[in-house]
């Protein structure tokens, strides 16, 4: 009996659908003209126009952006290596320094030791000579520390 009643509201649904369906009228399109025709196609251009200008834009704007971006590495290796020379400027000042101060304190001994007659001729030639090398060191650096500011 449940089942014939549902049926029958099933059909009864059915036709009152097709029915409502009929009823209505299809909507139909509405024939463009030739001025509208007309005006379409000159929107259409000017969208494609708008696109390649576009396209173009992202293309020129991606162009700086990676030239700003080689401008940004060469300057950040600008610095490394000005930091870099600005370094060794500094060690090496600082070995001519240390030399210099060996330097004074040997002839500081050479006098202590040659007045109270503790030199002998063969310590004093000793002593010069690592007094030389040591000046010549000096020079050396000197010279790279010069080499060294005229790069920066």
């Amino acid at each position: 009996m449940k089942l014939k009643k549902s049926l029958g509201l099933l059909l009864l649904l059915a036709c009152v659908n097709f029915s409502y369906v009929q009823a209505q009228e299809p909507e139909t399109l509405p024939v463009p003209t030739a001025e509208e025709l007309k005006i379409e196609q000159a929107l259409e251009k000017e969208r494609i126009k708008e696109a390649k200008d576009l396209k173009k834009r992202m293309a020129k704007a991606e162009k700086e952006a990676r030239k700003a971006e080689k401008a940004q590495q060469k300057a950040e290796k600008e610095l490394k290596k000005s930091n870099k020379i600005a370094s060794k400027i500094n060690s090496t000042n600082k070995k001519i320094d240390k030399d210099i101060s060996k330097v004074e304190k040997i002839q500081e001994k050479m006098e202590r030791d040659d007045s109270k007659g503790k030199l002998s001729p063969r310590d004093f030639e000793k002593l010069h000579k690592k007094i030389d090398k040591l000046n010549s060191r000096i020079d050396k650096n000197q010279q790279k520390v010069r080499k060294l500011y005229s790069k920066q």
